[in-house]
């Protein structure tokens, strides 16, 4: 049997700012006795939990006014008049985090204090992260913090998270981040690291013009992997890993364990 709703009877708005609206309502229940509701209105709010290729999350940690303590908490703002929350998320992912996704994915929506706000707060998850710099207004500032799944649920068990808002988005995209598959690498490091395996690959073909011997390297750059048997192939170059245009590149040393005739596009992850 569903639950009989309050009739509203008016709306007044009793105070305005720039970032909420204070109103009060007044209603009938439904047994006809009137009263009054005293509530905060805004137009919503954007939670963003960005995930790092390496699947570690990013959070912001900032100073509470109100209750004098520091915050750990995903990136989070309220919908300005005439955004949208997509545009919303996106911004605020920037500014306070100073990074842009590719892929934004609405995970679920909450109230962050249903008795006192009609604010709903929607959650999304951003993917293929591109750091592009953080402009917080003169209110706000940040400690940026990568965090494992892991280190965030000990963090929320111990009570080291407790904003009520960052809770609630964990609770939402738990399930999702679970099945999303890590990414190789972000989208600025990506194209970079195959501008070096390419460097490589001309490096270790003139070494095999110079001296031929049998090649067993894999390079690891930034957690990943890759064969080089492209460049390497049967019958391949001398190792290159002590190479000077190596050390002057900055790659670091092969790893053995690449036979001979393994393709070029096979990648371990470490």
């Amino acid at each position: 049997m569903p639950l009989k709703p309050w009739k509203k009877l008016s709306e007044a708005i009793v105070f305005r700012n720039p970032y909420w609206t204070y109103k009060r309502d007044a209603f009938e229940l439904p047994s006809g006795k009137p009263g009054e509701y005293h509530y905060v209105h805004t137009n919503g709010s954007s939670m963003v939990v960005p995930i790092l290729g390496d699947g570690t999350l990013l959070l912001v940690n900032q100073h509470r006014y109100l209750l004098g303590r520091e915050s750990a908490e995903f990136p989070c703002g309220s919908v300005k008049d005439g955004a949208t929350y997509e545009e919303t998320a996106r911004q605020e992912l920037r500014e306070e985090a100073g990074y842009s996704a590719e892929s934004l994915l609405l995970a679920g929506e909450f109230n962050p204090y249903n008795g006192v706000t009609d604010e709903m707060c929607r959650v999304y998850v951003a993917r293929d992260l591109a750091f592009v710099g953080g402009t917080p207004d003169e209110t706000e500032e940040f400690e940026l913090l990568r965090l494992a799944p892991a280190e965030v649920e000990a963090r929320i068990r111990s009570g080291a998270i407790w904003d009520g808002m960052t809770i609630a988005a964990w609770s939402i995209c738990n399930d999702i981040l679970a099945h999303i598959p890590k990414r190789r690498t972000d989208m600025k490091t990506g194209p970079m690291i195959l501008g070096m395996l390419a460097a490589v690959a001309l490096f270790a073909t003139a070494a095999y013009a110079q001296e031929p011997s049998h090649a067993k390297h894999v390079i690891k750059y930034e957690g990943t992997a890759s064969c080089v048997s492209a460049a390497c192939h049967e019958g391949a170059a001398k190792e290159v890993a002590e190479s000077l245009h190596y050390q002057q590149m900055g790659i670091p040393r092969f790893l053995e364990g690449w036979e001979p005739g393994k393709p070029a596009g096979m990648l371990h992850s470490y």
